[in-house]
């Protein structure tokens, strides 16, 4: 656009737009990047510095997040927030984490579901 307006392209001899150009990227993937660190065994989740223990879940919550779904799991007032395409890019996490949220619906979690006026499916989403 600015080879256009300036007619020509003096406007790559200035530092300036070259911060701009790799600087605005760099912050915007920063801030973007949801692919943290996520581990999990036979009954905790971690995820942005937080544990979980899966199989004693008070809450579960899925929410319509701006491209995917969101699964918020509630313990003793921790929550942890994570997106369920992050979970579910690999089988075994995603079996040992699906396996603790069934166990504790079972056994009382709250199941709550914010996407249901959105998308009638979600709830089948997640099989519950």
């Amino acid at each position: 656009m600015l080879t256009f307006k300036r007619w020509g392209f003096d406007w790559a001899a200035d530092w300036t737009m070259w911060l701009a150009l790799i600087l605005i990227p760099t912050v915007l993937t920063a801030f973007m990047n949801n692919d943290r660190l996520i581990a999990a065994g036979a009954h905790w989740l971690y995820h942005k510095r937080r544990w979980i223990r899966t199989y004693e879940l008070e809450s579960v919550r899925v929410a319509s997040g701006l491209t995917a779904n969101d699964l918020a799991l509630g313990q003793d007032g921790r929550e942890v927030l994570i997106r369920v395409d992050n979970l579910q890019e690999n089988p075994a996490l995603w079996d040992l984490v699906y396996n603790g949220i069934r166990h504790s619906v079972a056994n009382g979690a709250k199941v709550i579901d914010d996407t249901a006026a959105k998308s009638p499916s979600a709830r089948s989403m997640l099989n519950l």
